[in-house]
């Protein structure tokens, strides 16, 4: 059966109504390619080869959203990151206020299982995770559970997924420019391609120390 989501930057018609609630991504070229910032319970893949570069300042307020007085502070779930989480680097952005997760894996398999079900829990304010190979089938699962938590989903994927296929709703090509960070953007709702440039301080967040 023919399926539009195979073809890159095909949308269907439903799909492209203006979000109801979009969080900022803390940078206004960033916001204004993307129309407007993160979309509500998305799958975001982060393409790129190379950590520590400032690719977590984009995600920073995604990480850092309002918690409702009456509300429990959501969890962020961190699954197989390349570098242990900083606990200093945490406090100094202000995310101590609500707990984290550290989840490690052998298999890549288990790494999705663990995905599927911290977004499905509708507990988290984000699911963050890094994967060296994914199927179509295993996306199209993690976005569903995207929905049925209202939960975000980000992927940290090589650069070479970029030629692949995804249901996601915006990936993202990272590359380090000197201080600055490039932006890509491959895919995001309604928005042709664009290139940008970021100022980001690699050092404002990071996810740990040493490898």
């Amino acid at each position: 059966m023919f399926d539009p989501l195979q073809i890159p930057n095909v949308w269907r018609a439903q799909s492209l109504a203006p979000e109801a609630s979009l969080t900022t991504t803390g940078f206004a070229a960033l916001d204004e390619a993307l129309g407007g910032g993160w979309p509500k319970a998305a799958m975001i893949e982060l393409l790129t080869d190379v950590y520590g570069i400032g690719e977590l300042q984009l995600i920073l307020m995604l990480l850092r959203a309002p918690v409702p007085p009456d509300m429990p502070a959501p969890v962020i779930a961190w699954i197989n990151p390349p570098y242990e989480p900083s606990a200093v680097a945490l406090a100094q952005q202000g995310l101590l206020d609500r707990p984290h997760w550290l989840i490690t894996t052998t298999s890549t398999q288990d790494a999705l299982w663990s995905m599927e079900q911290t977004l499905k829990a509708g507990a988290c304010a984000a699911v963050l995770a890094w994967v060296s190979s994914i199927t179509t089938a295993s996306l199209r699962r993690l976005k569903l559970a995207t929905a049925t938590g209202q939960t975000c989903a980000v992927l940290f994927r090589p650069s070479a997924a970029s030629t692949e296929p995804s249901p996601a709703h915006i990936r993202l090509m990272l590359v380090p420019r000197g201080p600055r960070l490039g932006v890509r953007v491959l895919k995001a709702r309604s928005r042709k391609p664009t290139e940008l440039t970021l100022d980001v301080d690699p050092l404002r967040l990071q996810a740990g120390g040493k490898p």
